[in-house]
């Protein structure tokens, strides 16, 4: 849902729809579909955040905003010391400015890092905020974390590549990087598609 984040970084309402439909043929479910359009906006909002800005307050306030004009269904916790219990997504993704001085082991351990979407987009922002200016350092423990972390490492990403663009990328991980020309050549493109809004 990256590149939907990309294209269309200044027009929400488009982001938003988008989003949604991209996370149908995975996500057949309004938390699936809301956790989607969570990091197609974030990836907007890491586009839209000017140097020299507080990059972590201006992500949590962006997400915020969203949580709180969009449903936000209570789901069940599959964390074995809290198996059942009641959470909301936007709680949890709160929740993470309390955990940034914590240990990556320790806050794996607290929030897991499945493929449930109260799992994995947690874990992945807050491996954005623990490590925003390190986004080597951030792939490289996101990586390291075991259960879903291709799928959490990507959307770390994402929002790191939002960010501080490529030139952060180490050359040993660009060396051998399956259609490299291609991926840079579509990336450029996205970027350089023109940026309306809908409509309002």
């Amino acid at each position: 849902v990256a590149p939907i984040g990309i294209v269309h970084r200044s027009d929400l309402d488009r982001l938003w729809a988008e989003a949604v439909v991209s996370a149908r043929p995975t996500h057949h479910d309004a938390v699936g579909a809301l956790a989607a359009v969570a990091q197609a906006a974030m990836v907007a909002s890491c586009l839209h955040t000017p140097a020299g800005c507080d990059s972590r307050d201006r992500l949590l306030s962006d997400l915020r905003a969203l949580y709180e004009s969009i449903p936000d269904p209570e789901l069940r916790e599959r964390h074995e010391q809290r198996k059942g219990a009641r959470v909301r997504l936007g709680e949890r993704l709160q929740s993470l400015a309390d955990l940034l001085e914590w240990e990556a082991d320790h806050v794996l351990d607290h929030l897991w890092n499945g493929a449930y979407v109260i799992e994995s987009l947690p874990i992945a922002v807050w491996m954005y905020l623990r490590f925003v200016d390190d986004p080597e350092q951030a792939l490289i423990t996101t990586a390291s974390t075991g259960h879903d972390l291709d799928t959490i490492a990507a959307m770390t990403g994402a929002l790191m590549g939002a960010r501080h663009g490529t030139g952060w990328i180490p050359d040993r991980w660009l060396h051998e990087l399956e259609y490299r020309d291609e991926l840079t050549s579509l990336a450029d493109r996205l970027l350089d598609i023109p940026q309306t809004r809908s409509p309002r």
